[in-house]
């Protein structure tokens, strides 16, 4: 292993792409995954916090320590094995996600999660069930994990493999790989119908392996990680359209969602959305996108050689919807679609640009509410912000509800105002069944607004899980919860 204790070698793991920081004493950057439990062992005699790391291109501060030391998976970085006829790949926690895409893609393989930040670390995208645009057909990256391997808090280890652990009645029961037994209590925590990364995901008849993806770093250091492939598609079809009104847009967004979750032609992979001032950020690197348009829409369907029924009922349903067909952006070419593609997340990239331009902290919703409620959330938040005065831009994978509303503040006083309405936002968002986290997990940043979602007993629920597995409480303190909820347990 590689050992830093001068603050200048260890800086740029003080800071996550929402701009949040932090502090340390020491950092450990991994060699191999059996330095693990010496590093914990050290943790717990010194009675020092551990904060595990990847990439920092995390939104909530999860992976930035407080205090104490950090432990870097950087150089555990390999890919150990892809299975064409399985279709299955084993890879350790640092590999990188889009060299990790390039690779099965060039054996006809396809790996669906994709979050906007490409350069995450594999292990990362696990500890916080990471989806994006994709998640709307194939769902989060929970969905493709079939094994892992975990250190856990005390130097233990086990391996956990899908299908092999549920949790009953009582919780879960399981012996580590040297035989200890542990138990973990029944909760009593739900969770909502919408896509969601807010909390350790754990319910009667749940799989052991769910409550450690998403549990950002708080229960075990993971080091190996097996991942279910799919066949990559024979051909795409791509579109970006725009709408001259809003709810137009809407109708389209909310036919097409209807038609790919039924049995129709239409199938769409991914339904994103931006409003009329993330087009206009958008114009700024793209001069050619049109201007003057209420909102945009980009959307994916896997094809065949033979779909022309398919971009026939597409092109119906645009027209049908007033979709601005001359200005459409739309493409089958392997290169176009690439290019179409980035351009979704390029809103994301300048929101993150401007905010590190103020020297401050990110401040955008990652909120989903049912369908049903879907305009009704969108309204409210957008009236609100509207009111206020403050500059905002929204966009989204409205496919699955899903909604970013960023605020740009101007200033640390805009910033601080922009809190209020952010958690109004939220709050709202709980009330129509939603979840405060939709895709980015709760980190350190979101604390407070975990508790909208939660009350004391189920917070308190989570804190008895943590303290089960960590009763020293070393890994990733402050990610979900406050620690004061863990000194709340009774041994």
């Amino acid at each position: 292993m590689i050992l830093k204790r001068e603050k200048d070698e260890f800086t740029p793991y003080l800071s996550d792409a929402s701009n949040f920081t932090g502090n340390c004493s020491e950092l450990y950057i991994l060699e191999h995954f059996t330095e693990i439990p010496g590093i914990l062992a050290y943790a717990a005699r010194k009675h020092k916090h551990v904060t595990v790391c990847g990439n920092r291109t995390g939104l909530t501060g999860s992976a930035i320590p407080e205090s104490g030391i950090v432990v870097s998976t950087e150089k555990l970085n390999r890919i150990i094995n892809i299975d064409p006829d399985q279709m299955t790949a084993v890879v350790e926690p640092g590999v990188i996600l889009s060299d990790f895409i390039g690779v099965i893609e060039s054996l006809g393989l396809y790996y669906p999660p994709d979050p906007t930040e490409g350069s995450a670390f594999i292990g990362g995208t696990v500890a916080t069930n990471a989806s994006g645009a994709k998640s709307f057909k194939y769902g989060s990256t929970r969905k493709f994990v079939l094994a892992l391997d975990v250190v856990l808090p005390d130097g233990d280890t086990i391996t956990i493999n899908r299908g092999e652990i549920f949790a009953g009645e009582n919780g879960f029961s399981f012996r580590t790989d040297r035989g200890r037994l542990i138990s973990i209590p029944f909760t009593r925590f739900s969770f909502p119908s919408v896509k969601n990364a807010a909390g350790y995901y754990y319910h009667p008849g749940s799989d052991l392996i769910d409550l450690f993806i998403g549990s950002e770093g708080t229960l075990g250091i993971i080091t190996r990680i097996k991942l279910k492939l799919l066949k990559k598609p024979a051909s795409l079809f791509s579109c970006f359209t725009f709408f001259d009104d809003t709810a137009r847009a809407f109708d389209f967004m909310d036919e097409t969602r209807a038609l790919s979750r039924g049995e129709g032609l239409t199938d769409f992979r991914a339904i994103e959305y931006f409003d009329a001032k993330s087009l206009s950020l958008l114009a700024e690197r793209h001069p050619n996108l049109p201007s003057g348009k209420a909102a945009g829409v980009w959307f994916e369907q896997e094809t065949k050689a033979d779909d022309d029924p398919v971009l026939e009922e597409i092109y119906s349903l645009l027209e049908k919807h007033g979709a601005d067909l001359d200005k459409t952006w739309a493409s089958g070419d392997v290169n176009e679609i690439r290019k179409i593609s980035s351009i979704r997340h390029e809103v994301s990239y300048a929101v993150n640009e401007y905010i590190a331009s103020k020297g401050l902290r990110k401040l955008g919703t990652d909120t989903a509410v049912p369908p049903e409620n879907f305009r009704e959330f969108y309204q409210f938040s957008k009236d609100m912000i509207e009111k206020s005065g403050l500059q905002y831009v929204i966009y989204g994978h409205f496919g699955d509800c899903h909604m970013h509303l960023n605020m740009l503040p101007k200033n640390t006083m805009e910033f601080n105002e922009g809190r209020n309405y952010y958690a109004r936002i939220c709050m709202k968002a709980v009330q129509l069944g939603g979840t405060v986290s939709a895709e980015h997990g709760i980190g350190k940043i979101k604390r407070e607004i975990f508790k909208l979602m939660y009350d004391e007993t189920h917070i308190l629920d989570m804190a008895r899980i943590k303290k089960t597995l960590d009763p020293h409480c070393l890994l990733g303190v402050n990610n979900i919860f406050d620690h004061s909820w863990l000194a709340m347990i009774n041994p």
